[in-house]
């Protein structure tokens, strides 16, 4: 019951900030941070169907942020927390959908996360305060989650091969 209710709450933040006309860029960390809360009260009650919906859209919002970000010469400081978060969503995706079986998309979600991470480390300033070691930290954590990807896939694959 706790867990629904903070996914309604979360869904209700959702609502609010689609409705931010004023500043793009505050609209879309607005709506990216409350579907991934949403994701994360929503996994265990609502399944995996569901949460893939709300990291689709988690997705586009970061990848939203991204290219406004990018685009503004002022705000070069703001791209590495928003391309870590878009690499964390496509993380979160790639995770999801192992959980529906959906391996093409895994492997899909997981390389545009690597990408992305990579593209991060360019922003990345360790001399002005950038938490480098934890950006590295996270894209280790993703490549291990990658590789466990990979085995299960070979494990599918060679189960799929036993079967027929």
């Amino acid at each position: 019951a706790t867990a629904d209710r903070a996914v309604a709450l979360c869904e209700e933040a959702f609502t609010l900030y689609e409705q931010v006309k004023r500043d793009d860029l505050e609209r879309s960390n607005g709506i990216a941070t409350a579907l991934s809360a949403v994701v994360e009260y929503a996994a265990e009650t609502r399944g995996y169907a569901f949460t893939r919906d709300a990291l689709s859209r988690a997705t586009a919002e970061y990848d939203a942020i991204a290219r406004l970000l990018e685009s503004d010469a002022n705000t070069q400081g703001d791209m590495l927390p928003a391309l870590w978060n878009a690499a964390d969503a496509r993380l979160k995706y790639a995770e999801n959908a192992i959980e529906l079986a959906d391996f093409d998309a895994a492997k899909h979600s997981y390389a545009e996360m690597i990408a992305i991470y990579e593209k991060a480390c360019g922003f990345a300033d360790a001399s002005q305060g950038d938490d480098l070691g934890g950006l590295l930290y996270d894209w280790g954590c993703s490549v291990t989650s990658f590789a466990q990807c990979m085995l299960k896939l070979d494990a599918h694959e060679d189960a799929m091969r036993v079967i027929v």
